[in-house]
């Protein structure tokens, strides 16, 4: 890109990492920074983040950012379960002025629906540190009375010989790194090792995603279930997924819906942030044309 062109800013701030991009008009990532997080993260830690993202390059004409956690129609954070000192937090405006904040997985099926237009019943799911799902169901995102629809995660289980559990804590990246006491980052080398330990943590807990997966499909029957999240990046958890959902699945819509694992999950929100923006500009633009 030459110098001046315009780029946008995008974050995509997850449970355990934040993912900021620089991107030309074109789609290239000009510029990337991957920074830790966890619960000890600060809306005024993040706003850092972003200014400085923004400082580095003057011609920012758009800025987003995706949350894991319920965001009013201000863009504000009302809660967040794995970040929760963003409670309230709104970002701080900066030299391109006042960020688009949305929920991290509403960012993910725009980025799916973008891939897909034509596919009108649709669940995005996003496996990470937590489990959420975003619905679009004949072409119109399901959002609920408050905006917590979809939240997956959140979902009881029943446990033999346990209390109730949610599915975020039998399925979710967090499930497995606390059952085997290690970082997320060396999973997936553990079971490629032939770990015994990983190997059955990684799969009881896709099996877990595969029964949530079935009662989704079951409920809502969609034509498509999109797979997204660093966790299913652990060998053999889409795998026992699948399976669990085919065997807990009804059968006829479980046949009818189209069960695909994103490409590049770990930038699948980034990428949602990037069209949310594009459309917010395209109809900012229909509407200056209109009053013209």
């Amino acid at each position: 890109m030459e110098p001046g062109d315009a780029v946008l800013v995008v974050a995509d701030v997850g449970g355990t990492k934040a993912l900021l991009r620089a991107l030309a008009a074109d789609g290239s990532v000009v510029a990337e920074v991957l920074e830790p997080t966890g619960p000890g993260t600060t809306g005024e830690r993040l706003d850092r983040l972003v200014g400085e993202v923004v400082a580095e390059h003057p011609s920012t004409r758009s800025v987003a950012v995706a949350v894991p956690g319920l965001v009013d129609p201000e863009g504000r954070v009302v809660v967040s379960d794995v970040l929760p000192l963003l409670a309230g937090w709104r970002p701080r405006p900066t030299a391109a002025g006042a960020p688009v904040v949305v929920n991290d997985v509403r960012a993910a099926l725009a980025a799916a629906r973008a891939a897909a237009p034509e596919v009108r019943d649709l669940v995005v799911v996003v496996v990470g540190t937590g489990i959420a799902a975003g619905v679009v169901s004949g072409g119109n995102v399901l959002e609920g009375a408050d905006g917590w629809a979809g939240e997956l995660g959140s979902v009881p289980v029943d446990l033999a010989g346990r209390d109730t559990a949610t599915l975020d804590d039998v399925a979710s990246g967090r499930a497995v790194v606390e059952a085997l006491g290690r970082p997320g980052a060396e999973v997936a080398a553990l079971v490629a090792g032939g770990d015994p330990a990983a190997t059955d943590a990684v799969a009881r807990a896709g099996a877990a995603l595969g029964r949530g997966l079935a009662t989704v499909v079951t409920l809502l029957n969609p034509a498509r279930v999109v797979l997204a999240g660093g966790t299913t990046r652990y060998p053999g958890y889409v795998e026992a997924a699948e399976s669990a959902a085919a065997e807990a699945a009804l059968p006829e819509p479980w046949a009818r819906c189209e069960l695909v694992v994103d490409d590049d999950p770990g930038t699948l929100v980034a990428r949602g942030l990037v069209a949310l923006l594009e459309d917010d500009a395209a109809t900012s633009g229909q509407a200056r044309r209109g009053r013209a």
